[in-house]
């Protein structure tokens, strides 16, 4: 019995490692896009604020919602220049309840795959090949694909509207990856999700019931995935470009600077 509850966490965990990844990826994109920012950080966090914050703080506030949570206040953008906040979700929770609990998981993690979601709707809405129908079609994920992909984006954006959508992809992603006080919300419900998972196979294997759970969360993993994985491939682009684009104006700088002070000498 020890192994078969050792194979089914193992499942689980390739499943939870499947979706964290990505996060990893797209905190990692982010963080390089604002430290591309340099000194105007600031300035292009609140900008790209402007849509992507609402859309982190409404999902939280969904979430909780849904769960059967009490939403005491939102603040869909409200930059505090003290805590480094552009807004906010305060929400009441019972400790002892397993519903809370594991609302608390998912409350945590909402603003990644909201985020993606409303990504993958824009980019449809707008025409753009997306990443999520290749991957979902069956076309495994690879730097190849993913490559593939980008080329074909990139022969379409022949307009300003496609412009003006990506832009606002990029706006998204850059503010759905999960504060430090939303990981820690996660944490505490991660628990229960664990909790559930085993007793959910211990009943299906008392009662004999031939449901392949394995096969259900590996299609939701994959469709996830490729969400995220496309919201991460276009922070990542971005900020690749705003990372060329501030080297270009560093070493155009030190360029002049240095021409300067030989016209000096």
């Amino acid at each position: 019995m020890a192994e078969v509850i050792m194979e089914w966490l193992g499942a689980l965990f390739m499943f939870l490692a499947s979706l964290s990844l990505p996060i990893i990826c797209l905190y990692v994109a982010n963080e390089t896009w604002y430290a591309s920012a340099g000194r105007f950080r600031r300035p292009v966090g609140l900008a790209t604020g402007l849509v992507g914050v609402p859309i982190h703080e409404l999902a939280h506030a969904a979430v909780a919602k849904m769960f059967g949570m009490r939403v005491l206040e939102v603040a869909l953008y409200k930059p505090d220049p003290e805590s480094n906040s552009l807004g906010y979700v305060q929400y009441a929770y019972k400790s002892g309840s397993i519903i809370h609990g594991i609302g608390r998981f998912f409350v945590g993690i909402a603003p990644v795959f909201a985020g993606a979601a409303v990504i993958n709707l824009l980019i449809g809405v707008s025409g753009l090949p997306k990443l999520s129908d290749l991957m979902v079609a069956g076309a495994p994920l690879s730097f190849a694909l993913i490559q593939h992909w980008l080329i074909e984006m990139a022969g379409q954006i022949n307009e300003p509207k496609t412009v003006l959508i990506l832009a606002l992809c990029v706006m998204i992603g850059s503010h759905s990856t999960p504060s430090k006080a939303d990981l820690y919300g996660s944490a505490a419900g991660i628990v229960w999700i664990v909790f559930l998972y085993l007793i959910s196979r211990l009943i299906q294997a008392w009662l004999a019931v031939n449901w392949d759970i394995g096969s259900v969360v590996e299609s939701i993993s994959v469709y996830m995935v490729a969400l995220l994985v496309q919201m991460v491939t276009l922070s990542a682009a971005a900020s690749l470009t705003l990372s060329l684009i501030s080297l270009c104006f560093l070493a155009t700088g030190r360029a002049i600077g240095t021409g300067t002070g030989a016209n000096r000498s």
